[in-house]
């Protein structure tokens, strides 16, 4: 009966051990990515004393294994009749080179943002602008791609700032993304 017991124990014990050591794979990872990105949607960042408001934030990966990051971000304010922005990213996330927080946000509002550099223009991006009938014509665009496909070295990834983890595990998610895009690559690339 000891006999029994103790293999017992050995066995517990070398199941535990071994599933501390499991890691998530991408699809697992970006699913957490998305469940964080829920939780910016209906919330609001303000940009030049203008609240906009997230609507419907994607993240999904795509069967060549890069990913599709979307966001929308809606002002009623803006323009006096309503304006809105589709941002739209498509990167390889083996090739970020560094995570950031912008530091220019209102530090009280619930949605923060995070970047992803890249070092080179990798980052395939578009914006899509919905502006009211009252709304100015000749608006600066910040990558000036409305409605086009254009090459960065950015992403902008909103997250809900009131929790204070949320930064470390966003930032530990994307850099996990990171280390499994990195070993995937082609073993004869070099």
């Amino acid at each position: 009966m000891k006999k029994y017991l103790f293999l017992c124990l050995i066995a517990l014990f070398t199941t535990s051990a071994m599933a501390q050591d499991t890691m998530l794979t991408k699809e697992e990872t970006v699913n957490y990515l998305q469940k964080k990105l829920r939780e910016v949607d209906g919330r609001y960042k303000t940009v030049t004393g203008v609240k906009f408001f997230y609507r419907e934030p994607s993240i999904m990966l795509l069967t060549d294994g890069t990913v599709e990051l979307v966001y929308t971000a809606t002002s009623s304010e803006f323009c006096l009749s309503g304006y809105s922005v589709k941002y739209s990213y498509r990167f390889d996330p083996g090739e970020i080179v560094k995570v950031g927080i912008y530091s220019s946000a209102k530090t009280d509002d619930p949605v923060r943002h995070l970047y992803f550099e890249f070092k080179a223009k990798t980052v395939r991006a578009r914006e899509d602008h919905w502006k009211g009938p009252r709304c100015q014509s000749g608006l600066g665009f910040k990558y000036g791609t409305n409605g086009q496909w254009g090459d960065l070295t950015e992403v902008e990834f909103p997250f809900f700032a009131t929790s204070p983890e949320n930064r470390g595990r966003i930032t530990r998610a994307i850099l996990h993304l990171r280390d499994l895009a990195k070993a995937e690559e082609d073993p004869f690339s070099k």
